[in-house]
């Protein structure tokens, strides 16, 4: 595939911020920092931070494919003479800042001066002061690809690549990790609505892969039949994550793919059973297993597994089955009684019963609510079905282990111990004080950082899985009467029969601190740690049974965290 120059382009992005709520913005985060101008920055609370306002602004208005190119601001000014002209700026482009100007009013004929903070756009070694009669232009020289709008491909992979560029930046790598997460979130975010729109349309994409790319097998594969494609960022280097129409999910290095193509062909998921059932030549198969009354058992088998090779092996292994009709279950009898009910329910296979005095091929489907573990049952007809529609559902489709969010968790933990135990912590003036040392923690804040990033962005709407030696289980409607030494006296959570380690699933994760929570009174010790330890612990929110619970994990207990697809 031919690959395009880069040509360099002017482009106008103070026209791209008006036509967003830019400057609505601007006089928001102006109000919230002229009300601490007076104080120092220690001194502020960290919602109001300038740090944090300042990214707050990036975050929803800085393209960081802009980051470090050629910028040049058209302002106004005052000149040397007294009257009002204009002035240009050109250096490097960075991230949204704030910078504080000097006023001065005459109240009650008296001058008076007053230094205040605004937002600054940061352009070399200066900070402009935003707003709409001060900054008049602002254009940027920037590579841009000579992009053919009907070549998918080449407008993806040139989106992937500024991705790339992104975090060699000199700007980038000199960031805070708040300030890299940021830019990372708004970068993939901004490819992947873009993959929304032409890819993930319920529509098969061919995804073909180099040659040379090995997988962990040491095989090789062509291409990939995908449902889904999106851009995240692993071991500092974008990947595109693939999932493929059996709901696999492959993560592939950005260079080893080298073409997408985008059909119309339908991504075949849903199926209505009671049709599908219906084909003559799967009814015939179906009466032929029947009638057949007298058969070993391994004759049975082999006849249901001659029907899997007619309608495919993984009907029923891996779908999940939603419908209304009649469900049936086993007793402990041997009697099969049936009740009329809606199901939505993971499918286990095919078996053959006898209900109500007729042998019947029915499809087994496990039923969760179940201690037991019995399955239930249905008749794939339209005389005891109403409806029932087929999805597939994820073969146990997990994601590795980030490996780097799990040393990121493990050093923060350690540089908190260190930390508490400090003089400068312990003879830190207040609470207050304490807090702010903990929150400036660069281990703790890349920490919480990457923890944002994997589970609010690149992973939502996927649930949590930990694994931990130990951890304490609180249900949440009385969490908040435990003080964390109630919960250190506690016994921990009570293992599984069979089980060496706790496997937690949850919707939330949070890293914190116990003892720091609504902390009143300045830390002495580390005995004040009586829970944590000083070490910040995770926090895993389960709330898929009928008692929504928190799950307490000490870091040095913790083995694993990673989303996980469910069926559900």
């Amino acid at each position: 595939m031919e690959r395009r120059q880069f040509k360099t382009a002017r482009i106008d992005l103070l026209s791209q911020l008006n036509e967003s709520n830019f400057w609505e913005n601007i006089d928001k985060i102006n109000r919230e920092l002229a009300a601490y101008s007076s104080e120092e920055p220690d001194n502020i609370p960290p919602k109001y931070h300038p740090d944090t306002l300042a990214l707050r602004l990036s975050s929803r208005h800085f393209d960081p494919r802009y980051l470090d190119e050629t910028t040049t601001a058209t302002i106004a000014c005052r000149l040397p003479n007294g009257e009002s002209g204009t002035e240009q700026i050109t250096g490097r482009l960075g991230l949204f800042t704030y910078t504080t100007i000097t006023s001065e009013e005459c109240t009650g004929g008296v001058n008076i001066t007053a230094d205040q903070r605004v937002a600054a756009l940061q352009i070399g070694e200066t900070a402009i002061p935003l707003s709409p009669e001060t900054l008049l232009q602002l254009n940027i020289e920037k590579p841009t690809p000579d992009e053919d709008p009907n070549d998918t491909f080449s407008y993806i992979i040139s989106r992937v690549r500024e991705i790339n560029a992104l975090l060699a930046k000199p700007s980038y790598r000199t960031a805070s990790p708040s300030e890299q997460t940021t830019l990372e979130i708004k970068a993939v975010e901004d490819i992947n609505q873009c993959l929304d729109a032409i890819a993930n349309d319920n529509t098969v994409s061919i995804v073909t892969l180099h040659p040379e790319l090995k997988y962990d097998d040491d095989t090789a594969r062509g291409s990939i039949r995908a449902q889904n494609i999106s851009v995240e960022i692993r071991d500092n280097y974008p990947h595109f994550l693939i999932i493929d129409t059996d709901s696999f999910v492959h993560a592939i290095p950005y260079g080893g793919v080298i073409d997408i193509e985008i059909t119309d062909e339908p991504v075949d998921i849903d199926i209505n059973v009671i049709d599908f059932f219906n084909d003559e030549t799967i009814r015939n198969r179906i009466d032929y297993i029947e009638s057949t009354t007298y058969c070993s058992e391994d004759d049975l088998a082999e006849l249901i597994k001659d029907l899997e090779k007619t309608i495919g092996d993984n009907f029923c292994q891996d779908g999940i089955f939603s419908g209304a009709g009649m469900l049936y279950r086993k007793e402990s009898s041997g009697d099969i009684k049936g009740e009329d009910a809606k199901f939505t329910l993971l499918s286990q296979g095919f078996d053959v019963l006898e209900i109500d005095g007729e042998r019947k091929l029915v499809i087994a489907l496990e039923d969760s609510n179940n201690p037991a573990g019995d399955p239930l049952y249905i008749i794939p007809d339209t005389t005891h079905l109403s409806q029932c529609i087929r999805k597939n559902a994820p073969r146990a489709m997990e994601f590795e282990p980030d490996c780097d969010l799990i040393e990121c968790l493990r050093s923060a933990a350690s540089a908190a111990e260190k930390l508490i135990k400090s003089d400068d912590f312990i003879n830190a003036d207040d609470i207050e004080q304490q807090q702010r040392m903990f929150d400036e923690e660069e281990a703790i804040d890349k920490a919480m950082s990457k923890l944002v990033y994997t589970f609010d962005n690149l992973y939502q709407g996927y649930q949590i899985r930990c694994t931990t030696k130990k951890c304490w289980a609180i249900p949440v409607d009385v969490y908040e009467s435990y003080s964390p030494k109630d919960i250190a006296n506690l016994p921990t959570a009570t293992l599984e029969p069979g089980k060496e380690i706790f496997e937690i699933n949850g919707d939330a994760v949070e890293f914190f601190v116990p003892e720091m929570i609504d902390q009143k009174e300045k830390i002495t010790s580390a005995a004040d740690f009586p829970l944590s330890h000083g070490q910040p612990m995770l926090r895993i929110t389960d709330a898929s049974s009928g008692e929504p619970t928190y799950y307490l994990v000490p870091i040095d207990g913790f083995l694993s965290i990673a989303p996980v697809a469910t069926a559900g």
